[in-house]
């Protein structure tokens, strides 16, 4: 089953659903991992569910957000207190075991966790036990990457969720934030008005929040300001990234260029 959502309040809401419905696996193919964050933090928090994060770099970690969060080294020193890690939890196998022990209701994010299910039958045999747990529960295993395969015996417990590319409201959100940022570290004069923000934010339409933030970023700090002028810019940068994919061919337009911001 394949979702799509339109928007980041569709999309809280319909992480809920699937996880009141008992649905025990959401695959999310994306590399936005920071709104994978945001969206399931928010989900979480309304939910009153604890949140955890893997990765092989790090182990599992309790989300900082989450209920009862976050489990830190009260050794370390100032300024570096971080979440812990479940000790061992590195390990793929180790990771689904703990969860399987875990009582309370939960959702568990793995990051690119799906590439260690290749030639290990164990690591498989323990995920569908997981899933099989959690499919008489309301915890679920979240997984993303930039292309998750699923072991054909999980498949059928598998949702695959669609996250679209940020909407108006993410966007606006950024461009708002980096006008703050920068007024505040590198003290530019960059004050956009109202309609100003709306037409950057239409620029920006079909960039990932990462490539919003650094060409806003890069725009405000070539000249010390942030204006409607700086469209060009925006659409020239966005005219790079679809050239990078190879996906679609990039036609410039010289007329009402800011009518055509999202396409």
């Amino acid at each position: 089953m394949h979702l799509s959502p339109t928007s980041l309040s569709e999309s809280i809401h319909d992480i809920q659903s699937l996880v009141l419905s008992f649905h025990p696996l959401i695959v999310i193919e994306t590399v936005e991992e920071e709104r994978v964050q945001a969206l399931l933090q928010s989900a979480t928090q309304e939910m009153n569910l604890a949140m955890f994060e893997w990765s092989v770099t790090r182990g599992l970690v309790r989300s900082p957000t989450s209920l009862q969060a976050p489990w830190t080294n009260e050794y370390a020193p100032p300024g570096t207190n971080k979440p812990t890690p479940v000790e061992g939890t590195d390990d793929p196998l180790k990771v689904l075991q703990h969860i399987q022990d875990v009582s309370t209701k939960a959702i568990f994010w793995l990051k690119d966790f799906s590439k260690h299910f290749e030639n290990d039958p164990t690591l498989i045999r323990q995920f569908r036990e997981v899933i099989q747990l959690f499919g008489q529960t309301h915890s679920a295993i979240v997984l993303t990457g930039d292309s998750v395969e699923i072991p054909p015996e999980v498949a059928h417990d598998a949702v695959h969720y669609d996250l679209k590319l940020p909407g108006r409201d993410e966007l606006y959100r950024v461009v708002t934030d980096v006008v703050r940022m920068l007024k505040a570290k590198h003290r530019l004069q960059v004050e956009p008005i109202e309609l100003e923000l709306q037409t950057l934010v239409q620029a920006l339409l079909g960039m990932t929040l990462k490539q919003a933030r650094q060409v806003i970023a890069y725009a405000a700090l070539n000249d010390g300001k942030l204006t409607i002028d700086d469209v060009s810019t925006i659409l020239e940068r966005k005219a790079q990234i679809i050239q990078e994919n190879g996906v679609l061919e990039y036609f410039p337009v010289n007329d009402k260029p800011l009518n055509l911001g999202g396409f």
